[in-house]
């Protein structure tokens, strides 16, 4: 933004919230479009993604939302192994916000 307003995304629609994700994911994978459903994106089957990507994006998602984000939740949210489907990591971002997943997880 031109005028660096900061973005209080604990107030944006889900939409927004997507959108986010959608550009976290595409800025750390440098990615040249963004996937069409994120929800269904595996981080390690789509992208190859292994275990220091897996933190280094949760840590990302924690600094673009002004969020913290457990070990503990991370897990769940990835599963153990980090083979999980986003859905788990949109529920959760929405969850720290205060806002209803409607449907993805």
């Amino acid at each position: 933004m031109a005028d660096n307003t900061k973005i209080e995304w604990a107030d944006a629609p889900l939409t927004d919230i997507t959108a986010r994700l959608n550009a976290v994911l595409s800025a750390h994978f440098r990615l040249s479009a963004a996937p069409d459903d994120l929800g269904s994106v595996n981080l390690r089957s789509d992208f190859g993604a292994d275990s220091m990507d897996l933190i280094e994006l949760l840590m990302a998602i924690e600094d673009s939302f002004s969020i913290s984000i457990t070990d503990d939740e991370a897990a769940r949210a990835l599963g153990e192994s980090g083979d999980q489907p986003l859905c788990g990591v949109i529920a959760l971002v929405e969850a720290k916000l205060g806002k209803a997943s409607n449907g993805l997880r």
